[in-house]
């Protein structure tokens, strides 16, 4: 692993601000699972899923470009300003076209307006997100006390002011409100390193042709993660989105562990020389490290349906534990994506990777989620993670051959 007192100082604030991304949710969870209904509660999950998948539309992969490109200009102030410039714009201007083109499909697919209106709204808090800015100048730890603050009061508000189905719209509401809190609260914080004065509508198409591998990306890895709980919702209802959602939320728990490694990683690995020993035992410890996790996943997992959530979403249970199968390919599989992959700028190859499986995996997705209920859905994310660390290790051993 990489040696350096910054690296290991990043890494603790990382974790910490995942922490508190982490355990809020899981709050919510456990608050919502129990005062409100089954379908209630999935109506909820699947407004949320869409506004986040909505957000990676019009994101477009600025996040990834944004904290890979700041990184190698850590000392040039003027350099980090505008590319905060040009990720802000492509994601407003994104966020417009996404707008309009909605809007005209509101009539045509039926959508309730109200529902409209939130998921925009919802989307846009995820937007003007500046976590991504934070990570590449090393500054996890403001972020992560401003996130504290803010959460820490929402979970009090939820839990003493939402008591059963009639508050679901204050849910939302506290929900959306929390996103926007951090987001400018955060902004604010980092005012200085913000300068968009100059809007540039000039290089509007070399930004776009930097951040589409990136956004195709990240728009086929969405499709690994957000996107099944919408299918599950699609085909078998809000209820059965629910219990598919709460099991979902408790992989994503596990599977993020490996999240702030991956940001500060990829911070640290994009200007530092690529050594292939060295690279190897990195994906190893990611391997073990994802089994470890795994066991205590399962365990956990097991006992905290059944004496927290209860009875009615005891079929969490069984979902959770088809996903966590899959925690060790997706822990080795990262390692190789963020400490090598993305460094050496070969995300064309994940980006063609994930152009022949998602199409796959879509399939998969809506035939096994038909015959076999969510079950089958989580089966399918499981084999298509797996197929992705398959590709991944034959990359690499194929590149350290030829090096």
């Amino acid at each position: 692993m990489i040696d350096n007192k910054k690296f290991n100082f990043n890494l603790i604030f990382s974790y910490a601000q995942f922490f508190v991304t982490s355990v809020f949710p899981i709050f919510v969870m456990i608050h919502a699972s129990n005062v409100l209904s089954v379908s209630v509660w999935g109506e909820i999950l699947l407004l949320q899923s869409f506004s986040l998948f909505s957000s990676i539309l019009i994101v477009f992969g600025t996040e990834v470009y944004g904290l890979r490109e700041i990184s190698k200009s850590i000392s040039d102030e003027s350099k980090i300003s505008k590319i905060i410039n040009q990720v802000f714009f492509l994601r407003i201007v994104n966020f417009f076209i996404f707008f309009s083109i909605f809007f005209l499909l509101v009539p045509l697919l039926n959508i309730p307006v109200d529902l409209f209106l939130i998921i925009l709204i919802w989307a846009f808090s995820l937007i003007i997100s500046p976590l991504w800015i934070y990570t590449a100048l090393g500054k996890l730890n403001s972020f992560f006390y401003i996130e504290l603050f803010i959460k820490t009061i929402a979970i009090v508000i939820i839990y003493l002011n939402v008591l059963g189905d009639t508050d679901n719209d204050l849910l939302v509401l506290i929900l959306i409100g929390v996103n926007y809190f951090i987001s400018i609260s955060s902004l604010i914080n980092i005012r200085k390193n913000i300068c968009l004065d100059n809007h540039p509508i000039g290089s509007l198409k070399e930004i776009y042709t930097e951040t589409t591998p990136f956004f195709l990306i990240q728009f086929c890895a969405n499709i690994f993660t957000s996107f099944p709980i919408l299918i599950v919702g699609y085909t078998l209802g809000s209820a059965q989105a629910a219990i598919f959602g709460n099991a979902e939320r408790l992989f994503r728990m596990f599977r993020s562990l490996y999240s702030p490694i991956n940001r500060i990683v990829l911070k640290f690995s994009s200007y530092q020389k690529i050594d292939n020993n060295i690279k190897m035992k990195e994906f190893m410890f990611a391997g073990f490290l994802g089994i470890l996790v795994f066991f205590l996943g399962a365990i956990f997992i097991s006992f905290f349906v059944e004496i927290i959530l209860g009875e009615k979403y005891i079929d969490s249970i069984s979902i959770a534990l088809i996903l966590i199968s899959a925690i060790p390919f997706i822990f080795a599989g990262n390692q190789i994506l963020h400490s090598y992959i993305y460094p050496s700028n070969n995300e064309l190859f994940f980006m063609k990777t994930l152009l022949w499986l998602t199409p796959l995996n879509i399939i998969s997705l809506f035939s096994l989620s038909y015959f076999i209920g969510s079950h089958g859905t989580a089966l399918s994310m499981f084999v298509a993670e797996l197929a992705l660390f398959i590709a991944f290790f034959s990359f690499i051993k194929t590149k350290f051959r030829n090096t």
